[in-house]
């Protein structure tokens, strides 16, 4: 059995929005799942936050269709 971990509430200060800091902050929580050497990564996200699940995409984050959360 290896770790998984779970990514809650990554939030980025409206201010800062389109600089950059959340692939810089995915970023850093992969090298740190590659350190822990991990199992995977899971995070949540609403629906309709596109722009976050744009940036998830864009780093290789797919949505798990074998499971049903209720």
């Amino acid at each position: 059995m290896k770790r998984a971990f779970v990514l809650n509430d990554l939030f980025v200060a409206p201010h800062v929005r389109q600089q950059g800091v959340a692939q810089a902050l995915m970023e850093q929580c992969y090298a740190h799942c590659q350190q822990q050497n991990t199992h995977s990564m899971m995070l949540e996200t609403a629906v309709d936050n596109k722009q976050a699940q744009k940036l998830y995409n864009k780093l290789g984050m797919t949505i798990d269709q074998s499971v049903y959360y209720l």
